[in-house]
């Protein structure tokens, strides 16, 4: 229902509701759909961890967003997604802030940017993007791709003890 109002909203169309269907691509990713066509002319994201759910759509960037809740098991698996020069960035830049909450900033941020490329697993993202810089809510990422070299900030917010992270593109 959030997706359908978020799409709804993002195209300033007068459009009946039922009308839009949602379906999955191959990797998981949600698909639009105004009566069976997909919907390709603007980008949306959605996530969900357990009793929140976070959507956005824009006709005007790429975007992708997490929810991920600070829980201690981040400690316990951030060898899989975080490297020493990443955990030096987290060190230096929080002072006495909690360092959970800045470890589910970097997960967030990183599947935010699955969904923002669309083309790399979590396994390869968590990898691929790194943490170079952290000012106050926002975190900076280099990401090598192929073909490219990426420079994209991620905005996090702490509510209720849940990460809210969104990535923007201008490239779509």
């Amino acid at each position: 229902v959030l997706a359908k109002l978020c799409l709804l909203k993002s195209l300033n169309q007068n459009i009946p509701f039922q009308k839009i269907n949602i379906g999955r691509n191959e990797n998981g990713s949600p698909l639009l759909f105004i009566n069976q066509s997909p919907i390709t002319n603007i980008s949306y994201s959605i996530s969900h961890k357990r009793d929140y759910v976070f959507c956005a759509a824009t006709d005007k960037l790429s975007i992708g967003v997490d929810v991920e809740q600070v829980i201690k098991k981040l400690t316990r698996v951030k060898s899989y997604y975080i490297s020493e020069a990443e955990d030096q960035v987290i060190s230096e830049a929080i002072k006495n802030d909690d360092v959970l909450v800045y470890y589910a900033k970097l997960w967030s941020a990183k599947e935010s940017l699955v969904k923002l490329l669309k083309k790399y697993s979590l396994m390869e993202m968590l990898k691929k993007a790194q943490l170079i810089a952290i000012n106050d809510d926002e975190l900076a990422l280099n990401i090598q791709t192929e073909s490219s070299h990426l420079k994209i900030k991620a905005k996090s917010y702490l509510y209720n003890g849940f990460v809210f992270s969104f990535v923007l593109n201008k490239e779509r």
